[in-house]
């Protein structure tokens, strides 16, 4: 078809697709480094809402294991106490339990002496084969455990321990404090905490135990298929942020923080979608833009070139006349 068509035609069909086609290909590139950038920046803030959010596990653990130990050390002082006398202390401070979902003091064989919330368990002996219970004896300092299921709730939990001491330094009870994964708590609230409108949180542990997630059934599961690509990156010691699909196949960014008072890792999980939804919107409209810009700069373009070109289009048709019949070539311009 272009072949018929004469040379001002074709020049100025040229000219008019190639002002179209940069005109695209600047909205685009110019898209690609916005959305690099903008990934950059993303990074950036996840990263430091996770390290603020890891601080802040961090400094829970501590105020609570601090806690605790100041409680061993009042209930020490009385290395005779009997379970009575044990439980009406555990009683009285009552307002520990705000920390806690649950207190204990065992004896150093793993009897229960005082349980603020089943005292009837007093008695038994379920705790003796627990190793954060015998490791808190043996080494005499506070511990806290792996996510665990309660030796009487028997529901997912982490215990902390504080040994109570006699005067010489020995242990003679171990004071545990258990923090619910799924009850009303910061780890509760953690995993149902939101980024933005569909990012999530979730903690699992060095092991791949599962400690924290949206998703209350995986919490104390511990199989690789359960696991993302990116999880399983985290258990090898990364730390930052890379692009991969959770479980649900979405993709988005993934983060990752180690804890610094137990041996669990943070995740933080932001979906594209979401991330670059003002960008993707941008880049429709400016599509639209450039799209509408084209239709209605196109035609003047080619109105303009067209009548650019008439000289040469005049040009064209003397040399093809002259072509035709050479004795054109003799006769004066008028």
């Amino acid at each position: 078809m272009l072949k018929n068509s004469s040379l001002k035609t074709r020049i100025t069909i040229a000219v008019v697709v190639l002002l179209v086609g940069v005109a695209l290909l600047v909205t685009m590139v110019s898209f690609v480094l916005m959305k690099q950038h903008m990934r950059q920046l993303i990074i950036d803030q996840q990263s430091v809402l996770l390290t603020a959010t890891a601080r802040d596990i961090d400094q829970k653990f501590v105020i609570r294991s601090a806690t605790l130990q100041a409680l061993a050390r009042d209930l020490g002082r009385d290395a005779a106490a009997s379970p009575d006398s044990l439980q009406r202390a555990l009683n009285q401070h009552a307002s520990v339990r705000v920390l806690f979902d649950n207190l204990a003091v065992f004896s150093r064989s793993g009897d229960t002496l005082a349980n603020f919330n089943l005292p009837s368990s007093r008695g038994t002996s379920d705790i003796a084969g627990r190793a954060y219970f015998t490791e808190t004896v043996r080494l005499g300092k506070p511990l806290i455990s792996p996510a665990t299921l309660g030796v009487f709730s028997n529901q997912p939990l982490v215990v902390l321990t504080a040994p109570i001491l006699d005067a010489r330094g020995a242990v003679i009870m171990v004071l545990t404090g258990s923090i619910a994964l799924q009850s009303d708590n910061f780890m509760a609230e953690l995993a149902q905490t939101r980024i933005g409108k569909t990012g999530y949180f979730s903690v699992i542990d060095m092991d791949g135990t599962v400690i924290a997630d949206r998703d209350a059934k995986r919490v104390l599961t511990r199989s690789p298929s359960t696991l993302t690509n990116a999880e399983k990156k985290a258990l090898t010691g990364f730390q930052g942020s890379i692009d991969e699909v959770d479980r649900a196949g979405v993709r988005g960014l993934y983060s990752f923080k180690r804890l610094g008072a137990t041996p669990w890792v943070l995740l933080a999980f932001y979906p594209d979608a979401e991330a670059f939804s003002v960008v993707a919107g941008l880049q429709r409209s400016a599509l639209l833009l450039v799209l509408l810009v084209i239709a209605v700069i196109g035609p003047v373009a080619w109105l303009f070139v067209r009548h650019q070109l008439e000289p040469l289009q005049e040009l064209q048709s003397r040399v093809l006349a002259i072509a035709r019949q050479p004795t054109l070539a003799l006769m004066p311009q008028v």
